[in-house]
């Protein structure tokens, strides 16, 4: 009937989370070789270089990697639907998610166009180039405010759930206030050229996007 046919959809939304995380680490790891990424102190010529050598590459990557994103909008549906479960309709931490998410899909693409662009004109001067790598990097690894609000968001709802059993485990409202601390240390990577915090550090990069990755697909299977 027509309530399986949406238990179906719903499902279908869940797992984009994976399709998502496929996707991404295609376009932006194995075809634009951004993982790991440049590092914040190369030289205006080496970002430009990287640039020119990698030309398509780079490009036909970000386009995978934006397709990619877009499937985080039919997760945050999911995530949504099941907390509108929890809170009995569509209340405060639903509502919540929802609107951090539809901006996360947002910045996401938004990230990948600046990608895009820098590697749009090969004659640009080194600098140019470095300045839109720079504002890629700098904003991607730097948005981290409003994953943390839908995590945040997210861990609140599964824990006022006082249905027996609950929609969701409670381990996985302390899953999601993990990855909201992963992603704390990304907010001040403008601060910093190298070490833990730059955009390509063990904090800001490597722990943080295990976070990110993990979480839509922990996000998904619960």
């Amino acid at each position: 009937g027509e309530e399986s046919m949406d238990i179906r959809t719903q499902r279908l939304c869940a797992w984009s989370g994976v399709a998502c995380v496929v996707a991404f680490l295609a376009g932006f790891g194995l075809v634009s070789g951004f993982i790991p990424p440049p590092a914040p102190g190369a030289s205006a010529q080496e970002i430009g270089e990287l640039y020119r050598s990698n030309h398509v590459r780079i490009l036909v990557g970000m386009i995978i990697s934006m397709f990619g994103a877009a499937f985080t909008g039919p997760w945050v549906v999911a995530m949504t639907m099941q907390l509108k479960r929890i809170e009995g309709g569509l209340k405060s931490m639903s509502l919540l998610q929802l609107a951090s998410g539809a901006v996360v899909v947002l910045e996401f693409e938004m990230c990948i166009m600046f990608w895009e662009v820098a590697g749009f004109r090969t004659d640009r001067s080194d600098e140019s180039i470095q300045l839109i790598n720079d504002l890629a990097f700098v904003t991607f690894i730097g948005l981290a405010s409003t994953g943390i609000v839908q995590c945040v968001a997210t861990a609140v709802a599964i824990l006022k759930d006082r249905t027996v059993p609950t929609v969701l485990p409670r381990w996985a409202a302390y899953y999601n206030v993990w990855v909201a601390l992963c992603f704390v240390p990304g907010a001040y990577n403008c601060l910093f050229h190298s070490g833990p915090i730059a955009w390509n550090g063990a904090l800001s990069w490597w722990v943080a996007m295990i976070a990110f990755m993990s979480w839509y697909v922990v996000n998904t299977c619960v």
